[in-house]
């Protein structure tokens, strides 16, 4: 805790995103997946997961280092929209940190659902009060 904040330092990866660079980039190069998960040394069904933004698809550091180098991209460029960063959280707000831990771990669309739900809850809550 520093001045009344806590430093919430929280990754989550948008595996949609990541997998959706790895495809295009894997596109842009003529490679098939076959081809990229032979030069992986991983089953086709992996790269197919990863390029699905799948959550059972985690790549290993060396995954992601392999794919780098099989694309010969940026990883910067791979994965710049991929991670999403909670920082900063009111010590004193313990429901948020709650709620994000819980929400973290939802498919996007639940997460949306909830977002939705908590917009609805404080109309009808303007609306009374």
């Amino acid at each position: 805790m520093y001045g009344g904040v806590t430093m919430c330092l929280k990754y989550n990866v948008n595996k949609k995103a990541f997998g959706e660079k790895v495809r295009k980039c894997r596109e842009n190069k003529g490679l098939t997946q076959e081809k990229l998960a032979e030069l992986l040394g991983k089953d086709v069904s992996y790269v197919s997961l990863i390029e699905c933004g799948n959550d059972r698809a985690n790549p290993t550091y060396e995954s992601i280092i392999g794919i780098v180098n099989c694309l010969n991209i940026n990883p910067d460029y791979l994965m710049a929209d991929s991670i999403v960063t909670i920082e900063k959280l009111s010590a004193n707000n313990h429901f948020l940190l709650e709620l994000l831990k819980h929400a973290q771990n939802l498919p996007e669309e639940l997460q949306e659902n909830v977002l939705n739900i908590a917009k609805e809850l404080e109309a009808a809550y303007n609306k009374i009060n």
